[in-house]
């Protein structure tokens, strides 16, 4: 019998070739979405999903763990910040997996991100696991939004690359700077059609941000998946938090909060056949640090939404929990999960 260590340590991408043959998307690219969001920074995933019913916990993060948490299922707790996205827990369209990581076990960023959109055991590919995805689904249509060519998406096979402007608003002038851009691509002036109206209504304008939202680049994701666009990828940066964690994180999560909700606004009814994965290259130390922070660590947490999880695995905790009294090399969450496993 393979043992929680032993699989953990020989990893392999050979666990993901079962996976791979029973994708759903493989035959035609059907109606089906899927979204990826990385995480950069190293989210801490003991802050996010807090194992409050975990008595080692109430002693590590006291504050945390008496902080008004919006309870998941009598163990676990969301953060406070996330309390927008409560409703989509009780509808079975929100999912969150506990203690899970890539084969990496240092703690570079760098190398970290790369292996995460690799998607292999070390820092040795040079493409990304969502485009040699994309090989088994040649119809499927992909995106890449954000200010550079993300790993998760290189590769042999064509995808779309939207970049936004370093301080474009998306609002009045801007608009029609972009219009005018891609008149020519019927595919990005489609996905744009119609967006300015949609800002015009929301009430979730950033104003601290005087370059694009990440809300408003979720929208954007919906307004491409909702034409021809299955597949989209696109990142939030600011996860890094060595200091004054408290009050960064929920900032982070505030933004989440909106893009996540942003992007099922723009898919209107297709968000009833989307999957949203969010996850980070890593996680962080159980303890913190003397700046109110929390420094590199290892085992972390996804985050699944959508409307294709209500068939059976949404308003969940999945994942093995491991406890918090013995971690790895003495600081971190232990990994008991591969979180490769997931995104296959």
């Amino acid at each position: 019998m393979q043992t929680r260590r032993s699989f953990l340590i020989g990893g392999g991408a050979a666990a993901l070739l079962p996976l791979m043959d029973r994708l759903t998307l493989a035959a035609a690219p059907g109606d089906n979405r899927l979204v990826c969001i990385i995480l950069r920074g190293g989210m801490d995933g003991l802050d996010v999903v807090r194992p409050v019913g975990d008595h080692a916990f109430r002693i590590l993060r006291p504050e945390s763990a008496a902080d008004a948490n919006i309870d998941l299922d009598g163990h676990f707790a969301m953060h406070p910040a996330l309390a927008p996205l409560a409703p989509l827990y009780r509808e079975r369209q929100l999912s969150f997996v506990h203690a899970v990581a890539t084969p990496y076990r240092e703690r570079s960023h760098f190398e970290g991100q790369d292996i995460l959109e690799q998607g292999g055991t070390t820092r040795s590919l040079n493409d990304g696991w969502l485009n040699r995805m994309l090989e088994l689904v040649p119809k499927a249509r992909a995106v890449d939004i954000g200010t550079g060519h993300s790993l998760l998406l290189t590769g042999k096979m064509p995808v779309q690359n939207w970049y936004p402007e370093t301080r474009v608003d998306l609002k009045g002038d801007s608009f029609q700077f972009l219009e005018g851009l891609y008149a020519d691509d019927p595919l990005l002036s489609r996905a744009l059609a119609g967006i300015e109206t949609e800002q015009m209504r929301s009430t979730d304008i950033d104003d601290t941000d005087p370059g694009v939202s990440n809300a408003e680049v979720a929208r954007l994701a919906g307004r491409f998946l909702s034409a021809e666009v299955r597949i989209a990828a696109f990142s939030i940066n600011g996860w890094d938090t060595h200091g004054q964690q408290k009050m960064r994180l929920a900032k982070q999560l505030n933004e989440l909060s909106k893009s996540v909700l942003a992007l099922r606004e723009s898919l209107g009814g297709a968000w009833a056949n989307t999957a949203v994965v969010a996850c980070s290259e890593f996680g962080r130390t159980a303890r913190l640090n003397g700046a109110g922070g929390t420094d590199h660590g290892t085992g972390g947490l996804a985050i699944l939404a959508g409307g294709l999880l209500a068939n059976g695995q949404g308003g969940r905790v999945l994942g093995q929990w491991p406890g918090l009294n013995s971690l790895y090399e003495d600081r971190d969450l232990l990994p008991t999960s591969d979180l490769r496993l997931y995104l296959g």
